[in-house]
This record gives structure tokens, sequence and C-alpha cells, in this order.
């Protein structure tokens, strides 16, 4: 689950700041305490500063196969720099399924052109 909001954030920042340029840092950070709902709960937080996913999208990102990559064919995303693995639309509703398998949550906040926050709650 992590590897994949990972993924997913290192992806989105890479295409925002082009082939030549060098992309922002990704956040991640742990959140443990007793400021949370249980004494045992922990949150993950990772933070891009990429492409941010649209409002329309937004409503789509948890489904199956939908795909917020904008170049759908694997030759144009390989000619382009990036893996072929990413941009099946799998990723995310696979992670909120093994997510809430292990009692947690996840969470995604996102603003175009800025960027995205995860939260993965277990």
């Amino acid at each position: 689950v992590f590897f994949e909001v990972l993924k997913n954030a290192l992806l989105t920042s890479m295409r925002k700041a082009g082939p030549d340029a060098e992309c922002k840092p990704i956040h991640a950070s742990l959140i443990s305490g007793t400021s949370l709902n249980a004494e045992n709960e922990r949150t993950v937080k990772i933070t891009d500063h990429g492409e941010g996913i649209s409002r329309e999208d937004m409503r789509k990102v948890w489904s199956y196969f939908h795909s917020t990559t904008k170049t759908k064919d694997p030759r144009e995303q390989e000619s382009a720099g990036f893996s072929t693995s990413g941009g099946r639309g799998l990723g995310l509703a696979v992670s909120r399924v093994l997510v809430r398998y292990f009692g947690g949550e996840i969470d995604l906040h996102s603003i175009p052109r800025k960027g995205t926050d995860v939260y993965i709650y277990l």
C-alpha cells in the first residue's frame, strides 16, 4: 500500500516537473500518539507537489480501472520516461481494499496543479 501511494506521488511529481527538470520532494510522515482516535492508531501522511487530481476525477479514483494518467498508451509512457506499470487504474482501489482489510482507512485530498495528500490510518 505504501509503495503504491509513494509510486503515484513520485510519478506525478516527475510528470509535472518534465523530463529535464528536478521534481519537488515527496514527504512521508508517521503520526502516532494519544491525540488520535485510538491509543494504538497510526497515521501515515504522504504529500506530493505534483499535478493534483481534478474534482471530477476525485469522485472516481477509488473505482477499478479508472486512471488519472493522461497518457493511456504504454508505448507513449515508456517513450516519455515513465514506467508502464502505472496508469492501469488498480493501485488506489486495491490499496483501499487492503487498508480496510486490516481495519484502517485511506483518505485523499488534492488540489489541481498543486499536489495531493494521502492519509493512511491504521
